[in-house]
């Protein structure tokens, strides 16, 4: 009796020990989801498309190579339509879905939105700038370099290297935490070469919005250059109006401006427009050739700012998960990350996890954006 009870409790023990491996087995099979949040409609969805193709270039590759400790990686891509109900909507959703973190979002206002509505969900932004959410060791983290920054930079340039001091600027308020903090930052800059901003004026992004009149709103004597702060299309929209009233004025803008199809759009009207970016146009990276290459024959097109960056913040998250398991403190551990691959070198977080990276302005040259003064 002793010798099968024995036999019985050892028989149940394997059992029990099997099904546990099973079942064990059965969830480390479940897909790794992540999630993607970005704008996908509207005027501004040239910068979200880009940056979901990107990632899920990444995706498909590290799947290609294994997954996340054997585990598949799914994506599951949300239209943040640049509208804070729609953000959180959709963070709801994903983390509905059981999305480990959320690459996104692409916009400054719906970066802050998420940031107040989901402060447990892991955020890696691919082109947030604003400084509102910098030098904060939080749920955020991106690849993209905060304002403050790139407007010194900017605005170094601008008084060091050409005779501009009197601007118009000219911000779209739908993005209004990435407008606003960009014109306060560029004023102050001017001041130390004694420029200036003499005309001001805002819009939102919507089908009847009229840039024609806001352009002729700008007209002065004292304007010499106009700093646009808008999405791709309105940018190449402004440009145009602005060479049909024949100023003479110089155009400067932000990385935001230069989405995908803003050159196309904007045609001879762009030509001369200045931008300070992260990405050195025309140095040879192997790492960014082999990205470059896989994005044309996915997408048959080459890839944009906006899909560069967010193939960074791709391979930031991967890499987090694969030095710790999914359902392990992730936000901890992208905490800890102090370095990662960028698309041309080894990019740096601080403790805040703030990206530190160079800025290369470029301009606008024979229809192709080049290095400035190349």
């Amino acid at each position: 009796m002793k010798t099968w009870s024995f036999k019985a409790t050892a028989l149940s023990g394997l059992l029990l020990a099997g099904l546990l491996m099973t079942g064990g087995c059965q969830r480390n099979e479940d897909p790794v989801k992540i999630g993607f949040l970005g704008v996908l409609s509207g005027r501004g969805a040239p910068l979200g498309i880009s940056g979901r193709n990107a990632v899920q270039l990444a995706v498909d590759e590290a799947n290609a190579a294994g997954g996340i400790r054997g585990r598949k990686v799914e994506l599951v891509v949300k239209d943040s339509a640049m509208r804070a109900e729609v953000t959180r909507t959709a963070l709801d959703e994903l983390k509905r879905r059981g999305v480990v973190a959320v690459i996104g979002p692409m916009t400054s206002s719906m970066g802050v939105e998420a940031v107040r509505h989901a402060p447990l969900m892991p955020l890696i932004s691919p082109t947030v700038a604003t400084h509102e959410l910098s030098g904060r060791k939080d749920n955020f983290f991106r690849v993209y370099p905060d304002q403050a920054y790139m407007a010194q930079q900017l605005t170094e340039h601008l008084c060091e290297g050409t005779n501009l001091r009197r601007f118009a600027i000219l911000s779209d308020e739908g993005n209004h935490a990435f407008t606003q903090p960009w014109v306060a930052f560029f004023t102050r800059g001017l001041k130390r070469c004694n420029g200036e901003v003499v005309r001001h004026r805002t819009f939102q992004t919507r089908p009847l919005v009229s840039f024609k009149q806001l352009v002729g709103e700008l007209a002065s004597p004292e304007v010499e250059a106009v700093f646009i702060l808008a999405n791709a299309t309105d940018t190449a929209l402004i440009a145009q109006q602005i060479a049909m009233r024949s100023a003479g004025w110089s155009l400067v803008g932000s990385e935001w401006s230069s989405s995908a199809g803003m050159v196309a759009m904007g045609g001879a009207a762009v030509e001369g427009m200045s931008w300070m970016q992260g990405f050195p146009l025309g140095r040879k990276s192997a790492r960014f050739e082999r990205f470059s290459t896989s994005y044309r024959e996915m997408f048959g097109q080459a890839p944009d700012f906006s899909a560069s960056y967010a193939y960074e913040a791709s391979q930031l998250l991967l890499k987090a998960l694969a030095e710790s398991p999914p359902e392990a403190d992730l936000l901890g551990t992208l905490q800890a990350q102090r370095t990662f691959e960028g698309l041309y070198s080894p990019l740096t977080l601080n403790a805040s996890g703030d990206v530190e990276r160079p800025l290369y302005l470029t301009t606008i040259r024979q229809g192709k954006p080049v290095p400035a003064g190349s």
